[in-house]
């Protein structure tokens, strides 16, 4: 059975255990629900509910995440990832790719050109071919004679800037949205950008940690202390896929209710109403997510994407294979990337 679903656990006055390779949520001894293991991804937790200790060993047994996610932007969120493989050979290939230069620079090249067309893909499907993916299409090209990391990243923060741009057409001037920001966030539509990339990094970091990758060690994104570098880095090719189901299909019905007036110093945030109106969505979105046909192998890393319709969880796993097997290639090892300990020994 895949690992598809996604449990929100939002009452602080529920306990979970472990029953029979499953878990039960209960209130007072009372069950109220069973969560299937094999078929769950992700397990959310934005309350103080609690825990065994044998429902984490569990959940990392069956490689599904669990996430603490405050509701609140200034508090920590923790991830708890499953048991990942043991892959000595790729570990290997990403340090020794990172510690070349060279090396770095083309595969934050490699990445910000995929991230710039989807955008492009995203604005045809919008029936946009005109001066913006034009534009785009320049800072593409921009990219081949980038010396440094930091060009690289100062092309791609031109491009997020026109596509932000764009997305502010499109959206309701009711929502008070100009431009990008965070730390707080200002406005409604920040603040559920925020929260969606904190989803997007939770799911696409358990996917990272199960293949054996070591998430601090990315290319794009710097080695720097607390920072999942890599999972950034392979995050960036999601963003624009979450920006274009937010404003072109959530946002239009969502109401202003749904989020809590802006302080100075938390910004702005969802109310307690508008959670499960956002997590309901995502949840629909995250299980159907509709790839652009031509950006498929481009979330794969070259891997083939076939089905029609692919969940989030599927496209995610294609680019963590695909983005190992690149490094693989690159680095010229032959080692498997998912060898297992005995495997290396004999080898």
């Amino acid at each position: 059975m895949n690992h598809e679903l996604l449990i929100w656990i939002d009452e602080s006055d529920v306990s979970l255990r472990c029953r029979n390779e499953a878990i039960r949520v209960e209130r007072e001894g009372k069950l109220l629900r069973n969560l299937p293991l094999n078929a769950t991804a992700t397990i959310v937790i934005t309350a103080n509910a609690q825990l065994e200790s044998n429902v984490l060993r569990l959940c990392a047994e069956k490689g599904v995440n669990v996430a603490f996610l405050p509701t609140r932007f200034r508090k920590a969120h923790v991830s708890l990832a499953g048991v990942g493989t043991l892959s000595p050979g790729l570990r290997a290939a990403q340090h020794k790719l990172a510690d070349q230069p060279e090396e770095t620079l083309a595969l934050a090249k490699k990445i910000i050109w995929y991230k710039l067309e989807i955008y492009r893909q995203l604005l045809a499907r919008e029936n946009e071919v005109g001066p913006l993916s034009d534009t785009l299409a320049q800072r593409q090209m921009q990219l081949g004679s980038a010396k440094h990391p930091d060009e690289v990243r100062g092309l791609e923060g031109q491009a997020a800037r026109l596509w932000f741009g764009w997305l502010a057409t499109r959206i309701d001037p009711r929502w008070q949205f100009g431009e990008r920001n965070r730390r707080p966030p200002k406005d409604p539509v920040n603040a559920v950008l925020s929260l969606g990339y904190r989803f997007l990094e939770t799911e696409l970091g358990n996917l990272v940690r199960l293949r054996g990758l070591d998430t601090t060690r990315g290319y794009l994104h710097a080695l720097y202390p607390g920072r999942e570098s890599l999972v950034y880095d392979l995050l960036e090719l999601y963003r624009p896929l979450y920006d274009h189901w937010l404003v072109t299909q959530w946002l239009p019905d969502a109401p202003q209710s749904a989020f809590a007036s802006a302080t100075e110093a938390e910004g702005c945030r969802l109310a307690k109403s508008g959670w499960p109106l956002f997590m309901q969505g995502w949840n629909d979105w995250r299980i159907g997510v509709h790839a652009v046909d031509d950006t498929r192998h481009l979330l794969g890393f070259g891997l083939p994407i076939h089905a029609d319709n692919c969940s989030l969880r599927d496209l995610m796993q294609r680019t963590v294979d695909g983005f190992a097997s690149l490094l693989l290639a690159q680095a010229n090892l032959s080692l498997p990337a998912t060898a297992t300990e005995s495997e290396v020994n004999h080898v």
